[in-house]
């Protein structure tokens, strides 16, 4: 194959924006209407790490009226920068250094599998999440970067300030993730001893206060309840059924909900 496709964004009930990616990485965003499927090139970007975010498949977020992506559209950019991409004037503005355009983040995959600094951004789209500062190499099995914290910050790179600042700081980089609702950023952190589980962190963004999640839950995804998170229980999805075993976690109170084994997140989501 030659080129992948992946939804960036619905951007109305009739229409959406699309994602062709190629193997040099490049991505050429169309737009799509329907029902007859007319598609207009909006841009191309020269160089997208698809697997930098885990909540965005094309590894491209459309908030508003821009896209934002990890990238660059020139290699003298030095690396890879959180860009935002103007739907309405097609500028191209760099916001954060994310560290090294490299590669890795996905097996068994015949898809471009590029990477950079893990990053999110809320719903609204006034608010990232970032590393700083990013990663100096590709991702590998036997050699990982001793972790740089995470930060916050609004959309345009200004008031920065560090998340999860009591938080010991590892190796390798963790994924940030906003809630839906935009009111908690949630990431894990590695376990110093590899045999155990890490931890699943919540940071309520309004005070700063952390909430780690039970043991054995790890992290699935969000939730239209605010507060409310699905997860996976470790410690349950194995024998005697040896399915996948979810639950509905209250955030601010700790209570977790178990859901019908076999459920899966999509339906809560």
């Amino acid at each position: 194959m030659s080129h992948w496709y992946s939804l960036i964004g619905w951007a109305s009930d009739a229409s959406f924006y699309l994602a062709d990616t190629a193997l040099d990485a490049s991505v050429t965003v169309i737009f799509v209407s329907l029902p007859q499927q007319t598609q207009t090139v909006v841009t191309k970007l020269t160089w997208v790490a698809s697997v930098a975010n885990a909540e965005e498949p094309s590894g491209i977020a459309l908030r508003g009226d821009a896209l934002y992506y990890g990238g660059y559209m020139s290699k003298s950019e030095g690396g890879a920068w959180l860009h935002r991409f103007s739907l309405v004037t097609e500028t191209d503005t760099r916001i954060a250094r994310l560290g090294l355009a490299g590669f890795g983040g996905c097996q068994v995959d015949i898809a471009p599998c590029q990477w950079t600094g893990p990053w999110d951004i809320s719903r609204d789209g006034n608010t990232i999440a970032y590393h700083n500062p990013g990663p100096t190499q590709s991702l590998s099995d036997t050699t990982i970067e001793a972790n740089t914290p995470l930060y916050l910050a609004a959309s345009d790179g200004s008031n920065i300030r560090r998340l999860f600042p009591n938080q010991a700081v590892g190796k390798g980089f963790n994924q940030p993730t906003f809630s839906p609702d935009g009111q908690y950023v949630v990431t894990s952190f590695a376990s110093p001893t590899p045999a155990q589980v890490g931890a699943v962190v919540f940071e309520r963004l309004s005070s700063g206060a952390t909430t780690t999640a039970p043991n054995g839950l790890e992290w699935q995804s969000g939730t239209s309840q605010p507060g409310v998170a699905v997860m996976y229980n470790t410690t349950t999805s194995s024998g005697p059924d040896y399915i996948m075993h979810l639950e509905l976690l209250n955030i601010a109170t700790g209570a977790h909900t178990p859901l019908q084994p076999g459920s899966r997140s999509y339906v809560w989501a």
